[in-house]
């Protein structure tokens, strides 16, 4: 017998082998809505951070009309952005932001 007979070797150890197809299907689908997150919230971020080198001097808040008209895909990373920085705005920006929102709810 000079031919090597081939054997299959079960690679699972442990439970780090998926008992069937539709769990690994689940993973490889999390994983890939998780990839795509990332890249559309970094696509977010620079066309963000362009609006702003375009507007030189206005903040995040000022813009946030503009980027609902021209780039609406960033409008959730954008209010994220507001959101995070909210101690440093002042009680008339909150009072915008919050009406900003409303409007937001009452449009969808």
């Amino acid at each position: 017998m000079n031919e090597i007979e081939r054997i299959r070797v079960n690679r699972c150890f442990g439970s780090n082998c998926p008992q069937n197809l539709e769990q690994q299907k689940q993973k490889e689908q999390k994983i890939k809505e998780v990839l795509t997150d990332a890249v559309r919230r970094k696509r977010a971020n620079r066309e963000i951070d362009a609006l702003l080198k375009q507007f030189r001097g206005k903040r995040i808040i000022d813009l946030l009309r503009v980027i609902k008209l021209r780039i609406p895909n960033s409008l959730t990373v954008a209010l994220e952005r507001v959101e995070r920085k909210q101690y440093k705005i002042g009680s008339k920006d909150a009072i915008f932001l919050a009406e900003f929102k409303a409007s937001l709810d009452k449009a969808e």
